[in-house]
């Protein structure tokens, strides 16, 4: 017979002996869930400061990934805006004219729709 069954149906130790191995064994167990919650508690809360940590070194990489694209989409606007305006200086007529067959073109694709 195992171990168990020894200390809680022997018929030589009383019933109030028996009654204080069972609360012993309750009360060993509550401190044991006791100290592995509070290990478990204790992961969650580094667990969640790694992961709030790590969102934020992503978002702060993202920013700066956006800004330097914004920037450099900005720039090359700006080249392109003064590099339209020489080309239509240097040559007004043919300038009008692409900008007549764009409208036509563009013109078409909508009518089709």
């Amino acid at each position: 017979m195992s171990d168990i069954g020894n200390n809680y149906s022997s018929p030589e130790k009383p019933a109030s002996e028996t009654v204080k191995n069972v609360q012993d064994n309750v009360s060993s167990a509550r401190e044991v869930a006791g100290e592995d919650l509070a290990l478990i508690r204790s992961d969650l809360a580094k667990l969640s400061d790694t992961v709030a940590s790590m969102v934020s070194h992503q978002a702060e990489a993202a920013r700066s990934t956006a800004s330097t694209l914004y920037s450099g989409g900005r720039e090359t606007l700006g080249v392109a805006r003064v590099e339209l305006q020489e080309m239509i200086e240097r040559s007004p007529i043919a300038a009008i004219a692409a900008a007549f067959g764009a409208g036509l073109v563009i013109g078409m694709l909508n009518r089709s729709r």
